[in-house]
């Protein structure tokens, strides 16, 4: 038998501060972090934000947002053999006047973090 859990407190929207929930206040910008230059992550259970440490040397390059054009997609997952799980997609179309080759052979061929900034709240923090 799975581990069952129990919900325990209600859940509400705060209207007041839609910026905590990503996709409603839409993307600003993306930071694409090379998973071998992250030294550690760590994230509060109470905000949600998170602290990633960078290796010496290394940093985060950044993706802006023109109309939507990255989107971060939350949904649940039922699997048989392991507990329901939240599955974080994130799809960005690459709009540059660069060439976007080289790019695109480093996303398809890498690990990578995406770190997302919404227009109403931040939600990484970055430490060189």
């Amino acid at each position: 038998m799975a581990c069952l859990k129990k919900i325990a407190q209600d859940l509400a929207f705060d209207c007041a501060n839609p910026g905590l929930i990503s996709g409603i206040a839409g993307v600003e910008e993306a930071v694409i972090l090379n998973y071998e230059d992250v030294s550690s992550i760590s994230v509060s259970s109470t905000t949600g934000q998170a602290v990633v440490t960078m290796k010496a040397g290394t940093r985060g390059y950044t993706v802006q947002s023109v109309k939507n054009s990255i989107q971060v997609t939350e949904a649940s997952r039922a699997n048989d053999n392991a507990p329901t799980m939240l599955e974080i997609s994130v799809v960005m179309k690459l709009l540059s006047s660069l060439p976007v080759v080289s790019y695109i052979i480093a996303l398809v061929s890498g690990s990578f973090l995406v770190a997302i900034r919404t227009k109403k709240q931040p939600i990484f923090h970055f430490r060189m």
